[in-house]
């Protein structure tokens, strides 16, 4: 089986391109939950490039990269380098070619929801300290440590010593 049939037999819609410069130009397009590359992609950009250049982008900082090589001496160091997050060597076994790959994706969704968690939290905090800013008395949050976590301008003009 080639990788990408072996890849939608395990259930995994699967987009192929040919070179490097189409690799990009698809994540542009349409943003993948997981790059896989070989290393020797041929003619134009290697894959290690195509890992430099796609991790360059950043419009994708919590897709996986899971590089394939038949194994030449250095590409492994040289494929985390590049932004790799995983690497197999050719001939790939397929069980662990599965594995690999969903490890990679439940990393991607872990960071993808605490991407949404943060971002969800941040507006929350917003509006916290709007309500708190439109409190007409002195108002003020200490945590445990007695430290001042918040407060309102009308506590900071009542109470104007630093905290």
């Amino acid at each position: 089986l080639e990788l990408h049939d072996l890849l939608e037999s395990d259930n995994f819609a699967v987009d192929s391109v040919s070179t490097g410069e189409q690799a990009l130009e698809a994540a542009a397009a349409r943003p993948p939950d997981l790059l896989l590359t070989d290393l020797g992609l041929g003619t134009g950009m290697d894959g290690l490039e195509l890992c430099r250049r796609f991790k360059e982008l950043g419009s994708h900082p919590n897709t996986p990269i899971l590089v394939l090589t038949a194994g030449r001496p250095g590409s492994k160091l040289g494929a985390f380098d590049a932004g790799a997050e995983d690497y197999l060597t050719a001939p790939v076994n397929p069980t662990l070619l599965q594995a690999r790959v969903n490890a990679c994706l439940i990393k991607k969704a872990l960071a993808d929801t605490e991407k949404e968690k943060a971002q969800e939290l941040a507006k929350i905090q917003q509006r916290l300290e709007a309500a708190l800013q439109s409190i007409d008395v002195g108002f003020a949050i200490f945590d445990q440590e007695s430290r001042l976590v918040m407060m309102n301008q009308t506590f900071s003009f009542l109470y104007p010593t630093n905290f």
